[in-house]
């Protein structure tokens, strides 16, 4: 089972390249309970669960280039 991580969301980005649809380049910047920031790309399926504010809690993802699939608000 994948490491799940708690946190505040401090910023929520769409960084497509050119050309590309912005849901599939979500990114959260993520203020974790460890005390670290991380950004997340989220799953083109969990860009509107959380906003600015929103505690939420998800999986580690397996590799840094991929897309964070469980998101939820906690």
């Amino acid at each position: 089972m994948a490491k799940q991580i708690t946190g505040v969301v401090v910023a929520k980005d769409f960084m497509p390249p050119p050309g590309a649809p912005p849901k599939y380049w979500c990114y959260l910047t993520v203020d974790t309970d460890g005390g670290k920031r991380v950004k997340i790309r989220v799953h083109q399926s969990r860009v509107d669960v959380a906003v600015i504010g929103d505690r939420i809690q998800f999986s580690h993802p397996g590799r840094g280039n991929k897309r964070v699939k469980d998101v939820a608000r906690v």
